[in-house]
């Protein structure tokens, strides 16, 4: 398959995924963005770029989302409605099909149902070509073949469903533009790709035309495939009767390029629209397509997919690492080890690109000055996964042990705000380990509840005993100071009070502090909170502070005002400690 004709559909994957939302309610949002990406590459404000990109990127995501919504909704709409258009009548007097619209939305609907996924299959249609002996003698055996191809490799039950409708083609004739037309305006846009073998008037040569719609990224009203690998060039002046092997000769030829060329649509679009790993690779080298004698599609295939993974790291491109991953992993059985390795390499240097807004030369410098956070998780199971299947794990040793630090504090701390003590209460008898604490927390700070410490004490250990990592310090079987500071960092970044508090309770025990350094302590751990009203609401840990404050000699001013908010609450040792200062 000439490559050339393929990069039609390459350069869409990069800047197109910013153009294809031209009826979007939130197309000026990223016309905007892309306006200051544009802006920004002309001055050289690599910084922003990249910021713009990641924005993009995730806005592109949820367009996405709303695209497939719009498509999930329109058919179940057009199921009820269809039948009811004025204009549905018009249309099907041109439908050249034995199948209704209204059928093949219903089957797309049905497989969403039975799957349970919300995936839409890819409705595929082999044309007659405008020449009827091969209508009459090749054609029939092609589409048979074709029809067996995707009902075994491609069936509705795999994550790349494609519903190919043999025989459904009642006219004997190549398509009209008036059909096509009448197909694309009742279909809408349910994804379809329309195959026509077809023998140019020019020269009589055979090509293959492609019409596609609803497919996102393929969105080609036409294409022209001329195939230069075939054993011999076919034309409308052949005999396929003339000579004995003749027709399984052609047979042999047409049906391997058809194949690949169904699963490149394929792909790319599951692979555009839901980041799925492209399945055509592992078909030709598991024996599914007869390669035997045509190489050729093996080197098209390995050419077209290091094309589109290489053209989504370009700096246009907003495909985020996930597609790109599951690229990289199908390419495996296509590139040798050398291959494996570079592509595993650009891949992480552009995540840490994206995250940190920095350019890195190596795998090192990469990992050691990249700030990673909860949000690099998906991202570093996926990669590490790729990296073993890989034989590549020494490399990215470094990774494995950042990963395991995240996945330590990989829990929705939203529960940690609350004060909601039922709610709370459900969650902690769900075992969630997460309201366990929380509720340790509520009775050893008087939050909302009598003070109770035994109490307190019983929900730290069993939150402790289901792992969860500030429990672990709380009960002592891990010490605060061990902790990466990664970790720490994260979690302050994030908010989470309940390990400022943990901050301040090791520097109370094991730091003596002047006035200049407990300040700065104390700016860096209540400007981000203030604005929230969440220092103020955890009487723990303005207590802990006041105690810090008072024993680096600070003015007394602040930290009395806090124990006053603390002893309001009800907090005895803050209570304690205002009558002993006054």
């Amino acid at each position: 398959m000439p490559i050339g004709a393929m990069t039609m559909i390459l350069t869409n994957v990069g800047l197109q995924i910013f153009n294809n939302w031209r009826s979007s309610r939130q197309n000026k949002q990223l016309q905007q963005k892309r306006e200051e990406y544009e802006s920004a590459a002309r001055v050289h404000n690599t910084q922003r770029m990249w910021q713009l990109m990641r924005e993009g990127q995730e806005l592109t995501r949820q367009l996405e989302e709303e695209r497939h919504q719009q498509r999930l909704e329109e058919l179940k709409n057009d199921v009820d409605n269809l039948l009811h258009k004025l204009a549905y009548s018009a249309t099907i007097n041109n439908w050249p099909l034995s199948v209704l619209p209204i059928v093949m939305k219903n089957q797309a609907l049905g497989n969403l149902l039975a799957n349970q996924e919300e995936k839409i299959a890819l409705h595929c249609i082999l044309t007659p070509s405008n020449y009827q002996e091969f209508n009459r003698i090749v054609f029939p055996r092609i589409e048979e073949k074709l029809d067996v191809y995707c009902s075994q490799n491609w069936s509705v039950l795999t994550d790349h469903p494609i519903l190919f409708y043999s025989g459904a083609w009642r006219t004997g004739l190549a398509p009209t533009e008036i059909q096509i037309d009448s197909m694309h305006l009742a279909l809408g846009n349910l994804p379809t790709l329309l195959i026509t073998p077809y023998f140019r008037p020019t020269d009589g040569k055979l090509v293959f035309q492609l019409r596609t719609w609803g497919l996102n990224v393929l969105n080609n009203d036409f294409i022209e495939f001329e195939p230069s690998e075939f054993q011999r060039s076919y034309t409308s002046e052949d005999d396929y009767t003339a000579a004995d092997g003749l027709l399984d000769e052609i047979i042999e030829d047409i049906v391997p390029y058809l194949q690949c060329l169904v699963g490149y649509m394929t792909d790319t679009y599951f692979w555009s629209s839901n980041g799925n790993s492209p399945k055509l690779p592992q078909l030709l080298t598991n024996g599914s397509i007869n390669t035997d004698g045509m190489k050729y599609l093996i080197d098209d295939c390995r050419e077209y997919y290091s094309n589109l993974f290489n053209n989504s790291l370009t700096e246009v491109s907003v495909i985020n690492d996930f597609y790109l991953v599951n690229m990289s992993r199908c390419l495996n059985v296509l590139l040798d080890d050398k291959s494996s390795k570079d592509r595993l390499k650009k891949i992480l240097l552009e995540h840490c690109k994206k995250v940190s807004c920095n350019t890195f030369l190596s795998i090192e410098e990469a990992i050691d000055l990249t700030p990673w956070s909860l949000t690099d998780l998906q991202f570093l199971n996926n990669f590490l996964d790729l990296a073993m299947s890989s034989n590549e794990t020494k490399t990215y040793k470094k990774l494995e042990t950042i990963k395991f630090e995240l996945e330590k504090i990989n829990y929705n701390f939203d529960i940690l705000k609350s004060n909601k003590l039922s709610a709370i209460e459900d969650e902690a008898r769900c075992g969630n380990p997460v309201a366990l604490y929380r509720l340790g927390e509520l009775y050893e700070y008087s939050m909302g509840v009598d003070e109770d410490l035994n109490k307190a004490m019983s929900y730290y250990n069993q939150s402790a005993n289901l792992g969860f990592l500030l429990a672990t310090i709380k009960v002592g079987v891990e010490k605060y100071n061990q902790q990466p500071q990664r970790i720490k960092l994260i979690l302050h970044a994030m908010g989470v009070v309940q390990a400022d508090l943990m901050y301040v309770e090791y520097l109370l025990k094991e730091e003596k502090l002047n006035k200049e350094k407990c300040m700065a302590i104390y700016k860096e751990i209540t400007t981000p909170l203030i604005p929230t009203g969440r220092l103020h609401s955890h009487t723990g840990l303005i207590t802990e502070l006041a105690i810090l404050m008072l024993n680096s000699g600070c003015d007394k001013k602040i930290p009395c005002a806090m124990l006053e908010i603390a002893s309001k609450k009800g907090y005895k040792k803050a209570i304690a400690l205002l009558l002993q200062i006054k």
